[in-house]
């Protein structure tokens, strides 16, 4: 623990300083995921058509977001169910904003759809890397990193048919994400280095949506 704390600059702090400030901070979601899939959703929505009330709208969307988060932070870390409709929601709050900004609905509600699949394929994929270093989880750990890969792949060739080139290539990366970590086989304590490449992926994604 002791390199732990001195590593994080706490080592120095009173205790009663840091739980003041851990009291704080009690209102925010302490996920690196929320944030993640929350920025990656709001640039991506704002970036095409910057308007001010798009923006407004994100920041409500998003603000109630992370206070609802927290209040029920203890329930979604312990239901796989709540854990997915969260990931799966923030996709969806791509919808009002795109539309406060000017989109079509339709190209909105495609953008949502492609959102999902890649917020779907990400939240299997921790799944996956939970379940590997899981004594009673390890063996549905293959079946998550098959469904990590096959959600947004599927997602891909649906939007391929409908002649949505862009929304397919943003949703092949997530799968050639979730396909690298697949081959690569996480675990648990290998959660930092996970973390970090699904924000890149959701980058390049939120890249890829704005601009293409």
């Amino acid at each position: 623990m002791g390199p732990t704390v001195s590593a994080l600059g706490m080592e120095a702090t009173p205790p009663r300083a840091r739980a003041q400030a851990n009291k704080r901070a009690a209102w925010l979601p302490r996920e690196h995921g929320f944030w993640v899939m929350s920025c990656a959703i709001a640039i991506s929505s704002i970036a095409s058509r910057p308007r001010w009330l798009a923006s407004l709208v994100a920041l409500a969307l998003i603000g109630g977001a992370a206070l609802v988060g927290a209040r029920l932070r203890r329930y979604v870390r312990r239901s796989a169910l709540l854990q997915l409709s969260a990931a799966l929601l923030l996709a969806a709050f791509a919808f009002p904003v795109e539309v406060t900004a000017g989109r079509a609905p339709a190209d909105a509600v495609l953008d949502a759809v492609a959102w999902s699949s890649v917020f779907a394929a990400f939240t299997c994929g921790v799944w996956a890397c939970n379940a590997r270093s899981s004594r009673l989880r390890r063996s549905r750990a293959g079946r998550l990193a098959l469904l990590s890969v096959a959600a947004p792949a599927c997602a891909a060739l649906g939007f391929l048919l409908v002649a949505s080139h862009t929304r397919a290539f943003a949703a092949l990366l997530s799968a050639t994400a979730m396909l690298a970590f697949a081959i690569w086989r996480p675990g648990a304590k290998q959660m930092k280095p996970v973390g970090l490449s699904l924000a890149a992926c959701a980058a390049l994604v939120s890249i890829v949506l704005t601009f293409g």
